[in-house]
């Protein structure tokens, strides 16, 4: 006759069998379930059992049944040791539940020995994960100066956080130079992926394309992750020489260069202002039939870019034959081209013809806006943006820059009030821009005196516009310049050619148009001004370093102003060269005397 002693132990072998063929079988409700009758019935499943069920929970991303493991565990009066405590850490941080893995981590802290290293690994990876970087940082921090180990898996969540924010690029570098001085840990592809992530996205490429030179020097193959996001760090700051050489390596890596990286890859070349190379690597994709809805969208962008409106409308026009439906990018790519070749009529078939969803979208209405506001249908413009909800500052940028453009100082007066009615902390950082163009306003009109005022007071507050600057390319280096640039290594020589091939420009026809210089100073001194504008600077020392024949290529981050532009035309008949100048929203492709955009931008 069994004993109850024998009963009981029968009854644990049960317990464990069923437990472990639930378990094996994934069905975690089940055991959850089960686990559940076991304590209500006054047994006490042992540290293993709830490990176990916190791991299937965080496996399977259960937060309900992980919670209701959590509070068996709480009702057992069993006392949870680290590696249980970081078990239930780990399930709310897979399950997305920051809050409660905070309170597990802060919980871990308050006991004599505090969080380990696994402990931190994976708080510091759920905060990274939910772009709370900066405490992940601060949590890293403390557990350098616990004096605990650092892990692999450390490091790589650290970095990811890191790579969550431009702000922290420079703390991603550092971390990534320590774990090999310090840590004595090899990075590996990952670790060297996020780190070039991060500077290529902080427009520092010549330091990314320095760690892909380290990791190929380390034997660490780079995999088509790298290669994309040096690609796209090129099509930022519009380093085409190294795209090109880039492109080159990928093609002789061997590596699988799929749809993803084909798109990378025309962006590229349409960014860098290589458009007829771009236009071919769609045509490819379009006879492998690899195009995708990103593909379309990013050519006709691309001809946007480069002032041929005509092609991207016929491009939109494709993508629909080919039963692709346009998306609001799409809409937005074909309105932006509409809008910079003056096809407004063509932008307005397009919204109307639109869903209502899509011509409700904040930046498909604001492209409108913009596509009016060039046309000088300034009466459109302002409906449309007055219809739209008012929490983005864009279209009445459109409007301000129409404004300046006509000399309408009612509406560019209207349009910075909404600007700061609508960001009135200036979380865009836009206000001092948005002022500038009001006192260009007031000057073009002849208001000289209320322009003074509002840069007085602009200046009076500490408001700034971003400096006007231009980027080069030559030999594989970004070269900056300002206006009136003083500190150029080559600086001597740019100025004596620039002198030059001034005195060139005049001869064949060029006049200073002094009316774009509003500062209140003498007319020489604006003449001087424009012709050391920072874009001529580049565009001078791009001739002094390479062949005659070659296409110049220049990045702004401002507009191009009226002057510079007539001026570059002339610079292109009287050098025989191409000039291939972009700011933050077209190209323009001076060559022999003339410019795509046909004057109009």
């Amino acid at each position: 006759m069994p004993t109850e002693r024998s009963s009981s132990i029968r009854d644990e072998r049960d317990f464990h069998d069923a437990f472990r063929i639930l378990t094996s079988q994934g069905k975690v409700k089940d055991a959850v379930n089960l686990v559940n009758r076991l304590t209500m019935a006054g047994s006490k499943p042992g540290v293993s059992v709830f490990t176990r069920l916190l791991t299937l929970c965080a496996q399977s991303r259960h937060a309900e049944l992980g919670k209701t493991v959590h509070q068996m565990i709480l009702t057992s009066a069993l006392v949870p040791d680290v590696f249980l405590l970081n078990a239930l850490l780990n399930m709310y941080a897979k399950c997305h539940d920051i809050n409660n893995a905070l309170a597990v981590f802060n919980r871990l802290s308050e006991q004599k020995a505090g969080p380990n290293t696994v402990s931190y690994n994976i708080i510091i990876a759920a905060l990274a994960r939910v772009g709370r970087s900066e405490q992940a940082l601060n949590l890293f921090a403390e557990m350098r100066k616990r004096g605990l180990p650092v892990t692999q898996i450390t490091i790589t969540a650290v970095l990811r956080a890191c790579s969550n924010s431009r702000s922290l690029t420079d703390d991603s570098l550092r971390i990534f130079q320590s774990m090999q001085t310090d840590l004595h840990i090899r990075p590996n592809l990952f670790h060297y992926n996020v780190v070039i992530h991060s500077l290529c996205r902080s427009e520092r490429l010549s330091e990314a394309m320095a760690l892909y030179a380290d990791m190929k020097g380390k034997d660490i193959k780079p995999d088509i992750l790298t290669y994309t996001t040096l690609l796209s760090g090129c099509a930022d700051v519009g380093a085409l020489g190294v795209g090109i050489q880039l492109h080159q390596e990928l093609t002789a890596s061997g590596l699988r260069v799929d749809t993803v990286a084909n798109n990378v890859l025309l962006n590229m070349y349409a960014r860098c202002g290589d458009i007829e190379k771009a236009v071919s690597i769609f045509e490819h994709m379009k006879y492998t039939k690899a195009l995708t809805a990103v593909t379309w969208t990013t050519m006709i962008g691309a001809f946007g870019q480069h002032g041929r409106g005509e092609e991207a409308l016929n491009t939109f026009h494709q993508m629909k034959q080919h039963g692709f439906s346009p998306d609001p990018e799409a809409v937005v790519a074909v309105l932006s081209a509409c809008s910079h070749a003056g096809l407004v009529d063509r932008a307005v078939d397009i919204f109307n013809g639109s869903s209502n969803s899509i011509q409700s979208n904040q930046r498909v209405a604001s492209c409108m806006v913009d596509a009016y506001a060039r046309a000088g249908r300034v009466t459109e413009a302002t409906a449309l943006a007055n219809s739209m909800a008012s929490t983005d500052v864009v279209p009445w940028f459109s409007l301000l820059s129409a404004s300046r453009s006509i000399g309408d100082v009612e509406t560019a007066e209207k349009a910075v009030a909404q600007i700061r009615s609508i960001d009135p902390n200036d979380s865009s950082g836009k206000l001092a821009s948005a002022l500038v163009l009001l006192a260009n306003t007031y000057s073009k009109v002849g208001r000289q005196q209320e322009a003074n005022q509002l840069r007085d007071k602009m200046k009076g507050d500490g408001l700034r516009k971003e400096p006007g600057l231009s980027f080069i390319e030559v030999d594989g280096k970004i070269h900056a310049f300002r206006v009136e640039d003083s500190t150029h290594e080559s600086r001597e020589d740019i100025y004596t050619e620039l002198e030059r091939l001034t005195a060139e420009m005049i001869q064949a026809g060029y006049i200073p148009d002094v009316s774009v210089v509003t500062k209140d100073v003498t007319l020489a001194e604006k003449r001087r001004s424009l012709c050391l504008h920072s874009e001529r600077l580049a565009m001078v020392f791009g001739m002094l370093k390479s062949p005659a024949g070659v296409p110049i290529r220049v990045m702004k981050n401002l507009r191009v102003c009226a002057d510079c532009h007539n001026a570059t035309k002339i610079l292109s008949a009287v050098t025989k060269r191409e000039f291939i100048v972009r700011d933050p929203t077209r190209f323009h492709h001076f060559k022999d005397g003339k410019c795509s955009c046909g004057d109009f931008w």
